[in-house]
């Protein structure tokens, strides 16, 4: 089933959300895109807010962070 349209609200949240991921990483947006192998220009535009993320992305964001509760991350 396709993902509906988020808010203005909540697309915000999801970019602030990305974007704190990427710091607590501790990645660049080079080195996120290169991890969730799509371009710098798309992490930009989705912590900006100009683009909705995409529903794959927030499942890659919702392991991550999962990942980071439980202390399995790597870099």
């Amino acid at each position: 089933m396709p993902r509906k349209s988020p808010t203005k609200a909540s697309k915000l949240e999801e970019a602030i959300r990305l974007k704190s991921l990427r710091e607590v990483l501790g990645f660049s947006q080079r080195e996120m895109a290169k991890e969730f192998l799509v371009s710098q220009g798309s992490i930009n535009l989705w912590e900006n807010g100009e683009r909705t993320i995409p529903g794959a992305v927030l499942k890659l964001m919702d392991i991550y962070e999962e990942r980071i509760k439980t202390g399995k991350t790597r870099k």
